[in-house]
């Protein structure tokens, strides 16, 4: 009984903490009530790692690549992303960012975990938010999204990171044997760790060192998703070792699955990936033409 009565309590504390968010949603950046939506624009979703992080990182590619890419096919489109809307309109794109916020949002190539706990599926059903998917990572954010949320979604898949090749395809010749790319958040203690490999660091918004150091490499081993989705999108397998809690091999099988491979291995550290053999690289073509044919444009059009 003691054990009920404590997880109502935690349950309605979360709401009531959620509350702020769900009633500002759609005048806010994502989840930062300090961070307000520009009026008139197409809002898109920016994670601010520095704020969950502060002292460790300042920022990660993963995060950033978004309004590169949507800048890069507005502009060749003739469109301008600051171009001034009709009220305010929120877009998701690279990210597992579809759960936690609670604006009505256009999703193209946005992933999401399961729900943790009931808490988070009752602030969903509070909000009422609506989604306009166009594309998701993954066959398994499309099933959360129609198991958990009762929410329709497209069978049309891919991180829009794939697509990088298209705005920057630099000629690099190869230098290196492997390179490490550790998740954003572990880089300082696996620095630490192995001082003389080397490393490269996701903690930056510079896209095109990231690459060219990628192009450099025969293999890359990483912890990082998009270490792994930048690295095969440019034609270098990669091997993905475990370095985040289990329930977050969530977004990698997302991805993988995405691809068509099912039977991928998961190193368990890094001494495990450099015994483990890369997974066959996929062929992004599709994938790469389904996300620019479902790009929303019309939001600014």
């Amino acid at each position: 009984m003691r054990n009920y009565i404590k997880k109502i309590y935690w349950t309605l504390k979360y709401i009531v903490s959620e509350l702020p968010y769900i009633y500002h949603a759609n005048d806010i950046n994502a989840r930062y009530l300090d961070i307000p939506a520009l009026k008139n624009r197409v809002n898109i979703f920016q994670y601010h790692p520095s704020r969950f992080y502060s002292g460790v990182v300042d920022s990660n590619l993963g995060d950033s690549l978004g309004e590169v890419i949507v800048d890069f096919l507005l502009k060749k489109k003739g469109l301008d992303k600051n171009k001034r809307t009709e009220g305010i309109k929120h877009l998701y794109t690279v990210g597992t960012n579809i759960h936690g916020a609670y604006q009505n949002a256009t999703i193209w190539g946005s992933g999401i975990y399961p729900p943790q706990n009931r808490a988070e599926l009752i602030c969903q059903k509070i909000s009422r938010r609506k989604l306009d998917i166009r594309a998701v990572r993954g066959p398994l954010t499309k099933q959360v999204l129609e198991e958990k949320y009762d929410m329709q979604c497209p069978d049309i898949f891919g991180d829009p990171a794939v697509i990088m090749p298209l705005l920057f395809s630099p000629k690099v010749d190869k230098v290196y044997d492997y390179l490490i790319i550790p998740q954003f958040i572990d880089e300082k203690s696996f620095r630490d760790k192995y001082p003389h490999e080397r490393i490269l660091s996701m903690n930056t918004k510079d896209y095109k060192t990231v690459i060219i150091e990628i192009l450099k490499s025969k293999i890359v081993y990483t912890s990082s998703l998009h270490g792994i989705i930048l690295a095969e999108a440019y034609g270098v397998p990669a091997v993905f070792y475990r370095s985040l809690p289990y329930f977050k091999d969530f977004k990698y099988y997302d991805y993988y699955y995405s691809t068509g491979r099912y039977n991928i291995k998961i190193a368990e550290s890094f001494e495990d990936a450099l015994l483990t053999p890369p997974p066959v690289l996929p062929d992004l073509t599709k994938m790469q033409q389904d996300l620019l044919d479902t790009f929303p444009y019309d939001l600014w059009e």
